[in-house]
């Protein structure tokens, strides 16, 4: 299980760094995921990889926070989907008008929370 700990963290780190040095494409993902159907697709794989990083937590160090973490992704694939339509879409539109620096500082985040992974799946 700490190889898929390792494999989620290692592409949060990559997706975060494409994005960051290309911050135009985090516009369009969020307008594709958040004002079509694949959000419903989006909440599932969310909820999907919370269910794994929990059931993963007792294999990697740091098992706590790995739960957690599966837990917050939980929850957020729950969330997606109850919320009401006009809220996700005023969400959408709050996270499209994001500024690049506002941007790039939270794919900053990604990264580090992906370098936390591999870090917790290695040691």
């Amino acid at each position: 299980m700490s190889q898929f700990v390792l494999a989620l963290g290692v592409i949060i780190v990559i997706s975060g760094f494409y994005l960051w040095f290309n911050p135009g494409k985090s516009e369009f993902l969020i307008d594709k995921v958040f004002r079509s159907r694949w959000l419903y697709g989006a909440a599932l794989l969310r909820f999907l990889l919370g269910a794994a990083l929990i059931a993963a937590a007792p294999a990697v160090q740091y098992s706590q926070a790995v739960g957690l973490l599966g837990w917050l992704f939980a929850l957020a694939g729950l969330l997606l989907v109850t919320l009401p339509p006009a809220v996700v879409d005023a969400l959408a539109d709050r996270l499209g008008r994001v500024s690049v620096w506002q941007m790039r500082l939270w794919l900053s985040v990604s990264i580090v929370l992906g370098l936390s992974l591999v870090y917790a799946a290695l040691a």
